[in-house]
């Protein structure tokens, strides 16, 4: 009796330590794809750029804040208030210091190391002894047979520019095989531009419903509210026009409500925008696995594939 309540104290352990392991799993998950991430990102451009991006999750137990101002950039990762990049920064800094050491022991060796200046030709000719300088006739020598050389050279070379002549029929040969290459790729592309255009035809349903899954996470995605304001002009008033006609499509497509203000006189580009929103990674996750797990977009793709 004693025994069987040892074992069963014992399992009664082992069982609680897996209820709690697995509790503890599963309240992970639940943080992960329930609670929001939250994030606010200011910018603007005037004659330079300025960002800065706040980005919180779980009741700012993690932050996370980005400043950029021209060219100066800052990166804080901040974990239960503990800031993590400091440590990162000051390592990155010791390793520059080091390396711009290092690098001047090394140009500092190299100087040393380099040998004294080489004298010029002339005074070595001048320095030369009289048996070296009385050998001018095998120097001749050399050049009449460097010219028999060169004329050698020039036949050759003639008689490759006779090959080369548009008389020769291997070259017209190869034209045509290369003008009978282009028509085949030619017509090979426009077959699988014809078959592809076929099946976006036949499967306008699934096109539909990975739209529809698109326009969901971008809605998702996008920021609940915004202020985006541009001032805009061109010295084309035309370029200006179609410009602004892109901006009336996206905004249109996106939902995204950008106040462009035109200057039809001089270029100017000013840009402010004060975005914020949020993100949940178990609806993005689910709108993913919706389009992925789905039979028909499957066989779309594998039909797309075997073109």
């Amino acid at each position: 009796m004693i025994f069987l309540n040892i074992l069963l104290c014992i399992l009664k352990i082992i069982g609680i330590a897996i209820l709690v392991i697995l509790g503890l799993i599963i309240l992970i998950l639940c943080l992960i794809l329930f609670v929001p991430i939250r994030y606010r990102i200011y910018a603007s451009f005037h004659q330079k750029p300025h960002v800065s991006a706040h980005i919180t999750y779980l009741l700012k137990l993690l932050h996370v804040d980005f400043e950029l101002n021209g060219k100066e950039s800052e990166l804080k990762i901040k974990i239960f208030g503990h800031n993590i990049s400091d440590k990162k920064e000051k390592n990155s800094r010791e390793n520059k210091k080091s390396n711009h050491s290092n690098r001047r022991e090394e140009v500092n060796v190299k100087q040393a190391e380099q040998p004294e200046k080489v004298p010029d030709r002339t005074d070595r000719i001048d320095k030369m002894p009289q048996q070296v300088q009385n050998l001018q006739p095998k120097q001749t020598i050399a050049k009449a047979d460097n010219s028999s050389d060169s004329d050698s050279e020039n036949k050759s070379a003639s008689a490759k520019k006779a090959e080369k002549s548009p008389k020769n029929p291997a070259k017209t040969e190869n034209k045509a095989d290369r003008a009978a290459d282009k028509n085949d790729r030619h017509s090979e592309i426009s077959d699988k531009v014809k078959a592809i255009i076929a099946l976006l035809k036949e499967n306008r349903p699934v096109i539909d419903f990975v739209l529809r899954c698109l326009k969901l996470l971008f809605k998702h995605i996008l920021p609940g509210s915004h202020v985006i304001n541009i001032k805009l002009g061109f010295d084309d008033p035309a370029l200006l026009g179609e410009l602004l006609g892109a901006a009336a499509v996206i905004r249109a497509m996106t939902g995204l409500v950008i106040n462009i203000t035109p200057v039809w006189d001089e270029t100017v580009f000013e840009a402010e925008a004060d975005l914020k929103g949020r993100i949940i990674l178990g609806r993005v996750l689910y709108i993913a696995a919706v389009v992925y797990f789905n039979k028909k977009v499957k066989k779309f793709i594998k039909a797309i594939k075997n073109i």
